[in-house]
């Protein structure tokens, strides 16, 4: 009962985060060692959390989407164990590709210099590792912390510093939480795609191939459409893109049937992957934390409208975290002078 098979394939309503588990970076990490603390007290209370989740099974009462809502141990007893925060990483360079919806699927990059940071040789705290690896403290609106109108930092010098969004009228009322990685890294296991991004990735991979006439703009529209169920969506997709290019491009078709087929298969399998219909999962259903583009993710805090009584605001100056070295360039010198095209 604590291997990943029977926690993802025996209950069918975890059928989204087993399907994500796989592709993670964390797929050779037992799902015990994130959702169960060490110790009695933390096998006393999954026993006991999973008898209540049983008996919402057999009556089919359980929430659909099932979501988080802070359920997982502290980063302390779980990610900890493995990994080190205070290892120094520097700076990381980050690509992304995107397709337009032209004819051409006209393809540009955008290149990130992400200043990771962390503690380096010298013990100074540097990047985005280094600025949270204080006690910082919040309160959360909503259960999955995406608005955050009250933080609080410890000082160096042991005091504490206070941040209220702008408007506040009164205190808010919540738990407070102590800051961990968990936070930023909420997907760390179970990363669900936006459907732009899902497709742009294959795409830069070859399928669906770009050489297709609109098919970014036809695909995106085919996996962004309401189906009944995967199976519905599957066959929906494919004959979908099919039908579009043997009516409107019927010389693409006879010439580049397997590409068209090919496309098809890899949209069903997007959607397959990231959309539920039966768990109410759908595009944007599990909000992931890193970034900003997306989902609120850093503006939780890093809005510029939190602000201390002296005067202070949490900084929203882009340069701490980041370096834009090029933003939606059709050929950037710089991969190619780094090899990379």
């Amino acid at each position: 009962m604590d291997t990943p098979s029977f926690c993802g394939a025996a209950c069918h309503v975890m059928a989204p985060e087993f399907t994500a588990y796989p592709v993670s970076s964390h797929s050779d990490v037992a799902c015990t060692q994130c959702h169960i603390a060490p110790g009695v007290a933390g096998f006393v209370h999954a026993k006991v959390n999973g008898t209540a989740q049983f008996f919402m099974v057999v009556l089919q009462s359980y929430p659909r989407p099932i979501m988080a809502e802070n359920k997982l141990p502290p980063a302390r007893v779980t990610c900890l164990g493995c990994h080190n925060p205070e290892r120094y990483i520097g700076d990381k360079l980050l690509v992304k590709t995107a397709y337009a919806d032209d004819e051409k699927n006209s393809r540009t990059s955008t290149i990130a210099l992400l200043h990771v940071g962390g503690r380096d040789s010298f013990s100074h705290l540097s990047g985005i590792h280094g600025a949270h690896m204080g006690k910082i403290e919040y309160v959360a609106t909503d259960t999955t912390n995406q608005t955050i109108p009250w933080i609080s930092k410890t000082n160096d010098n042991g005091s504490t510093t206070e941040f209220v969004s702008t408007g506040l009228k009164s205190p808010p009322v919540g738990q407070k939480r102590t800051m961990d990685c968990i936070d930023c890294h909420n997907r760390a296991a179970h990363s669900f795609d936006t459907a732009e991004d899902a497709l742009n990735k294959d795409m830069a991979l070859g399928s669906p191939s770009a050489s297709l006439p609109f098919v970014h703009k036809e695909g995106l529209a085919l996996i962004k459409a309401k189906y009944t169920s995967r199976d519905v969506a599957r066959a929906s997709i494919t004959s979908g893109l099919v039908t579009f290019y043997r009516s409107q491009y019927p010389a693409i078709w006879n010439a580049q049937q397997a590409q068209v087929k090919q496309a098809a298969e890899t949209l069903a399998s997007i959607y397959s992957t990231n959309v539920f219909p039966f768990m109410r999962v759908t595009w944007g259903t599990h909000p992931n934390n890193l970034g900003h583009n997306d989902y609120p993710g850093c503006f939780r805090c890093h809005d510029g409208n939190h602000n201390a009584k002296a005067g202070v605001s949490i900084t929203n100056d882009c340069s701490a975290c980041h370096n834009l070295l090029t933003m939606d360039d059709p050929n950037p010198k710089l991969l190619t002078d780094l090899g990379m095209r």
